[in-house]
């Protein structure tokens, strides 16, 4: 096992994806502010097309911005051309404009693990904001597990897996992770609007990579929904999974939990 602690961390670009993000992101760059971390680190926002205060507030607060056409957005790709094109820095984290870091710790305790040369990535727990709807305090506990590293797998070690396993070997979150730029230049994201980041964790699992899980990387995100727009979410992430990523055969959402069985089954 790599000594983490004797291991030199490199420098680090935050790349957050902004369409107007509303007075929340004040706090998001507040908290990036904030950090503390023994290396170097700087903020790109990729904004598609805001029409609020967004990109007063990133020029105001020296951010750098690149600008793209709203209808060339989607949340693999868009992510994969920003850090590969884009940054210079061998660590790549990504931030959703929504997503505040918990402490100033976040960005340390996230690049941790990449010490280990045989990591590829790293996400944080995410812990519910104030008001969440009460699917979206269930949802945040699955994302608000410990420590924990996943490791490479073989197509038949996966393929013998039951649906829940399957997902939860893959487990990644692009609402706030890191990545080694190189290997994300051999395994780019995919070019779709759901679930990135679940095929590239099978992706890179199957090559060798390890991931990691970072229990002390945290950050408050939650989506504060009525059971209404609850449904519609489930029902246009269903969509989407089954047109553009999983293929999804059944046609009908019983239960959130059930509609999970249902996507991880094709993963």
């Amino acid at each position: 096992m790599v000594d983490m602690s004797q291991q030199q961390l490199d420098a680090v670009t935050i790349v957050i994806p902004t369409l107007n993000a509303g007075p929340l992101l004040s706090k998001v760059l507040d908290a990036i502010a904030d950090q503390e971390a023994p290396f170097a680190f700087q903020v790109l926002a990729v904004d598609s097309g805001s029409t609020d205060e967004t990109l007063d507030l990133l020029n105001k607060r020296g951010v750098r911005i690149s600008s793209i056409d709203g209808a060339e957005f989607n949340h693999g790709t868009t992510r994969s051309k920003a850090a590969i094109d884009l940054c210079e820095t061998p660590l790549v984290a990504f931030l959703s404009q929504d997503a505040v870091p918990f402490d100033s710790n976040w960005l340390h305790e996230l690049a941790m693990p990449l010490a280990d040369e045989r990591v590829a990535g790293s996400h944080a727990v995410q812990r519910p904001a104030i008001g969440a709807h009460p699917f979206q305090l269930v949802n945040a506990q699955r994302l608000s597990e410990g420590q924990q590293t996943f490791l490479p797998f073989t197509a038949a070690e996966f393929a013998a897996l039951n649906p829940s396993e399957r997902l939860a070997r893959i487990s990644f979150d692009n609402v706030s992770s890191m990545v080694r730029r190189d290997v994300l230049a051999e395994h780019p994201f995919p070019h779709c609007m759901f679930g990135e980041d679940l095929r590239w964790a099978r992706e890179v699992l199957s090559h060798g990579h390890r991931l990691v899980r970072c229990g002390a990387a945290r950050v408050t995100h939650s989506h504060s929904v009525n059971t209404a727009e609850f449904k519609d979410r489930a029902r246009w992430t269903h969509s989407l999974s089954r047109i553009n990523l999983l293929r999804v055969m059944t046609t009908t959402i019983q239960t959130p939990n059930i509609f999970v069985t249902q996507i991880s089954d094709h993963f």
